[in-house]
């Protein structure tokens, strides 16, 4: 048994001795700690071990082992190098060996504002890139001792640390086991962002994204309420939600906070630009290179008339503008902050103008395409914002070739996709199963018992 601890301090040692800030630290003739500087909070060296350690009227030894956690020998070399990187503190007390967690130092920019889900409400703290951080954000603002916190590592290089939450009281016991044997089987050699996680734990997400990311505690508390489990990934500042629905990516806290009437009459908004995203620069080609007589024969004309010069037909017509927009939306978000909406917008103007004066363009193509960019940033979750901006391009191309026929056959095949997919057993899309008189209750009673 001695032997094998001098055979596992001497491989410590040399492992140590290869880090450049790798610290070897003794404390009289029993203990000795090895950890690396950079990665450890040495203020707990100095305060938690240090100075405990040299008072005469502490039994040290009783304070160490509640506080460390002895190494058996069933411990892989490896696990204990990779807990050295992590910040984890091995020492040799009394010729036995001990690992201490929790004094790893932790570098992280505070709590930062909500950027992407603005709020007219709700509160601007936001997540940040420490899942530690993130936790204890959510257990603030979520006081139940029904809230469990369980964490994994994934990825075989970085071993990442992923925060998973959840009420014992509200989640599925099949679901939790599910999602747990699916982190348990991760085996990549990292995981960088949890838009990488979400893609490892459920496959073949090619267009329609499964599950939630946000950047809202508030959400996440509403959504624990709801029997949802929560993941943090250290290195993302934000929160994945699993299992959702459709509905839940078209909803944002401000449902919640408004009063039922400008809530319902936002959510209506939402919906009825995530139709006009996706069905108008399709409807525009149908009807001028199909079917003009579907309107008025003013309207027609006026159309007609403001597409005289242009060379090219409608559908290249519309490709062009709304790849020109798409150019324009990444422009703006790649570019620095100081001069990326300047930019952008000057670019947009300038461009617009010029391709009506070129003729290559027509006016009304101008508003079409205006209003899809403004229908486009009105859906809440930008994974759902992005799938949206590239199935319209599915639907522009098919009735580019059969006109009108071709958005009823489009929205048809994406409509019995949508009712196909399940998340974790939980339907995807099947709004009728949502719709009950109960339902409608709870919203317009916001706040209020059934017994008011």
């Amino acid at each position: 048994m001695e032997n094998n601890i001098l055979i596992l301090q001497s491989i410590i040692e040399d492992f140590i001795r290869t880090k450049a800030n790798g610290k070897v630290l003794s404390l009289g003739n029993e203990l000795k700690l090895y950890y690396i500087s950079t990665l450890v909070d040495t203020d707990f060296i100095t305060r938690d071990l240090q100075k405990v350690y040299f008072d005469k009227n502490i039994d040290f030894d009783s304070y160490f082992k509640s506080l460390a956690n002895k190494i058996t020998l069933n411990e892989t070399i490896e696990s204990i190098k990779i807990g050295l990187i992590k910040g984890d503190i091995i020492s040799i007390y009394k010729n036995q060996l001990f690992k201490i967690t929790g004094a790893e130092k932790t570098e992280s920019r505070g709590v930062p504002e909500v950027e992407r889900e603005v709020s007219f409400e709700g509160g601007m703290e936001g997540f940040n890139e420490a899942s530690l951080t993130n936790v204890n954000l959510v257990a603030q603002y979520y006081r139940q001792p029904t809230l469990v916190v369980k964490n994994f590592t994934v990825g075989t290089v970085t071993h990442n640390t992923v925060a998973l939450l959840y009420d014992s009281n509200y989640v599925d016991e099949n679901l939790l086991k599910e999602v747990t044997d699916r982190l348990n089987n991760i085996n990549v050699p990292a995981v960088q962002a949890l838009n990488g996680l979400q893609q490892l734990l459920w496959k073949n997400q090619l267009l329609i994204p499964r599950m939630l990311v946000t950047q809202r505690p508030d959400r996440v508390t509403d959504y624990l309420t709801k029997g949802k489990i929560i993941l943090f990934l250290d290195g993302t500042a934000t929160a994945l939600i699993i299992p959702v629905q459709f509905h839940d990516f078209m909803k944002t806290v401000d449902d919640e906070y408004l009063l039922p009437i400008p809530a319902l009459f936002l959510m209506i908004l939402r919906y009825l630009a995530l139709i006009l995203s996706i069905m108008l620069p399709s409807a525009y080609v149908a009807i001028v290179s199909y079917n003009p007589e579907i309107l008025r024969i003013q309207l027609s004309l006026s159309i007609s008339s403001s597409r005289s010069g242009v060379p090219y037909p409608s559908f290249i017509e519309v490709f062009i503008m709304l790849l020109l927009m798409e150019f324009l939306v990444e422009a703006s978000i790649r570019l620095p902050k100081s001069i990326g909406q300047t930019a952008t917008t000057v670019g947009g103007l300038i461009l617009g103008q010029a391709a009506i004066q070129a003729h290559l363009v027509s006016n009304i193509m101008i508003i079409i395409v205006s209003t899809v960019a403004i229908s486009n940033f009105m859906i809440p979750a930008i994974s759902m914002n992005l799938s949206v901006r590239v199935a319209k391009y599915g639907l522009l191309f098919l009735v580019s070739f059969t006109g009108v026929y071709g958005i009823y056959l489009g929205l048809y095949c994406l409509t019995c996709y949508m009712f196909s997919i399940k998340t974790f057993n939980v339907p995807y899309f099947n709004p009728v199963e949502n719709i009950s008189i109960k339902g409608f209750k709870s919203f317009f009673r916001k706040g209020h018992s059934d017994e008011v």
